[in-house]
């Protein structure tokens, strides 16, 4: 085997297959958790844990407050309040709200404006 050859697969092409398994791995998983998650309801949640372990820390009795509501007897608001607390113009945008990214962006860029000149002056 060509030793040049070795060292191209050793250096270059091990890492890139680690990398796009790792990647696959990632987005394979979310998916099966969306899937799985459709049909399975989540009995503990990881707020619950934090909870928990504070509880414990604290010396204090483990105490679940939680009381699962069905689906139908939830407002029909509730869903769409809780995508207005992260994004308010969720129902106007197909998922890329280019109003807030430009906001974003001119942001990041007059701050980095202002590193550079505050680095680069006298």
């Amino acid at each position: 085997m060509n030793p040049v050859f070795s060292i191209y697969t050793k250096y270059f092409i091990v890492p890139l297959k680690f990398i796009r398994n790792l990647l696959l791995f990632f987005f394979g998983s979310s998916i099966l958790a969306v899937i799985v998650l459709r049909f399975i309801p989540v009995y503990f949640t990881p707020l619950m844990f934090i909870r928990t372990t504070q509880q414990i820390i604290h010396g204090e009795d483990i105490k679940w407050k939680h009381s699962w509501i069905p689906k139908e007897n939830i407002s029909p608001h509730l869903p769409m309040a809780v995508i207005a607390s992260e994004d308010n113009r969720f129902a106007e945008h197909n998922g890329f709200d280019f109003k807030e990214i430009e906001k974003a962006l001119k942001v990041k860029m007059a701050r980095a404006t202002a590193t550079l000149i505050w680095n680069v002056a006298p």
